[in-house]
């Protein structure tokens, strides 16, 4: 593990970077160098648009939008869905993959050659679309 530790950073910061949050997480446990990278904002600003976090926050709660680093911000993202547009619609990120997650509670006509990956209802009647 003594060569793994010699790397520069920039090094620890472009694998990760290319490999799914999951990863990471589980990477981070490998050695002290590997987790101060997996926890550096650096990493995790490969995992969050920033189109999308400037949407987000707007509607988010205060805790989400003052998390203290960009990991945490994804963690919270992913914890549970934030409501937008009066709880018609709920947007998550998909904690292992980082895939985004639309939930709507409106009846959407979807034709079948759609561009929608899988679109799906759920249980409790809402329509789950992830890009």
């Amino acid at each position: 593990m003594g060569a793994f530790e010699e790397l520069p950073e920039e090094c620890f910061v472009a694998i990760l970077s290319r490999m799914t949050p999951d990863d990471v997480g589980r990477l981070s446990v490998v050695s002290k160098a590997f987790r101060s990278v997996a926890d550096s904002d650096t990493v995790w600003n490969h995992f969050l648009d920033p189109k999308f976090i400037d949407f987000i926050i707007p509607h988010s709660h205060p805790s989400i939008a003052n998390a203290p680093t960009k990991k945490a911000l994804y963690l919270a993202l992913s914890d549970r869905p934030i409501m937008i547009d009066n709880i018609d619609t709920r947007i998550q990120l998909h904690r292992k993959s980082g895939k985004k997650s639309f939930m709507f509670a409106i009846a959407l006509p979807i034709a079948s050659d759609s561009r929608i990956a899988s679109p799906s209802v759920r249980r409790d009647g809402w329509l789950e679309i992830e890009t």
